[in-house]
């Protein structure tokens, strides 16, 4: 539209120079605090869980993750296949269960105390979800009454019927707290109006590569990849929907 000056590719207040590169990421340096950035969500986090009455959540959801802690790791796959997963509990260690060979990723990360191989493995390589779901139980059960301050109260973002019905088992009072924790990562820090203002930048810099790129004969497969390239580029993770039309 003409209302937007693509070429300074901002139309709103710039958060600080963007020269080098956008980031778009809490675990690099730049002018945003990652440090406050981490420890201002997860504080967001276990406010709602003290209020709420939960002993610990265990989180699948890559977005979630992220939030919580800053960690972030093969981030497509794992929307698909719940087989990293963090304890967090109200109060108390953060407990990362994760491939052994990456665990160098995220310890790096002072939201993260402990990393354990993870008990899960993808259902549709194995096909032993039932075999599975009771060691994992059992580890985050322990966890739970070790650090929940008394109570069993945990929260699931996702995971298998089979999961939640070992959980149980064990003494632990399950709960879908996916909704629950929407509404608290709704509610914005300054450091994540920051990044807000960084991503927005980033999005418009990806639409006026697509724009000078136009030209008789360009196909909408061409002017897509410039930009999810131009995303990439300054440290996006992924496009969600692919869409493009003439």
């Amino acid at each position: 539209t003409e209302d937007v000056n693509f070429k300074d590719r901002m139309r709103h207040p710039a958060a600080a120079d963007p020269a080098g590169g956008m980031w778009l990421s809490d675990t690099e340096p730049s002018f945003i605090d990652a440090d406050a950035l981490r420890k201002g969500r997860l504080a967001k986090l276990r406010g709602w869980m003290r209020k709420a009455g939960y002993g610990g959540v265990v989180l699948f959801d890559p977005y979630n993750q992220r939030y919580a802690t800053g960690s972030r790791n093969m981030f497509g796959y794992f929307l698909r296949n719940s087989t990293r997963y963090f304890f967090i509990p109200t109060d108390g260690p953060i407990v990362l269960f994760e491939y052994p060979q990456s665990y160098h990723v995220s310890m790096v990360l002072d939201t993260i105390d402990e990393a354990r191989p993870s008990k899960l493995v993808w259902s549709s390589v194995s096909g032993r979800d039932d075999e599975t779901a009771g060691p994992f139980a059992d580890e985050i059960a322990e966890l739970l009454k070790k650090h929940g301050g008394g109570s069993m109260k945990l929260g699931l973002d996702r995971c298998s019927h089979l999961q939640a019905l070992a959980l149980e088992k064990r003494g632990c009072e399950v709960r879908d707290c996916q909704g629950e924790i929407l509404a608290v990562r709704a509610v914005k820090t300054p450091e994540e109006v920051k990044c807000l203002q960084v991503s927005m930048a980033g999005a418009e810099a990806a639409v006026y590569a697509v724009r000078e790129a136009i030209k008789p004969g360009v196909s909408e497969n061409d002017l897509f990849a410039i930009m999810y390239g131009e995303v990439i580029r300054q440290g996006g993770e992924f496009i969600e929907t692919r869409l493009r039309t003439s």
